[in-house]
């Protein structure tokens, strides 16, 4: 077909990766949700990063399509980076 005559047939395929949710730890913090938060802006409060959103949604079993959190909603921010960093290198080091 015509329009497919610019399509790559030598595309990467990649994996989806499952990762476990984190143990509850000592030094995790609690919050509640308030009118506007979103899981990148909340991300970058607490880890000075908007790319760890996916911790925080992880951790609170949130795998919605939108990045916007309904105001109400009691999140529990893992403050342990160390045990993703972990999970993400045996990942890697499993391929």
């Amino acid at each position: 077909m015509e329009r497919y005559r610019f399509t790559s047939t030598n595309m990467t395929r990649y994996e989806i990766a499952r990762l476990p949710k984190p143990e509850v730890q000592p030094d995790d913090q609690y919050i509640f949700t308030r009118e506007g938060d979103r899981f990148d802006l909340l991300a970058h409060e607490f880890y000075n990063d908007v790319t760890f959103w996916w911790i925080i949604a992880i951790a609170n079993d949130l795998r919605t399509a939108s990045m916007i959190i309904p105001p109400g909603i009691q999140l529990r921010i893992p403050a342990n980076l160390d045990y993703y960093d972990q999970v993400l290198r045996k990942a890697e080091e499993d391929k």
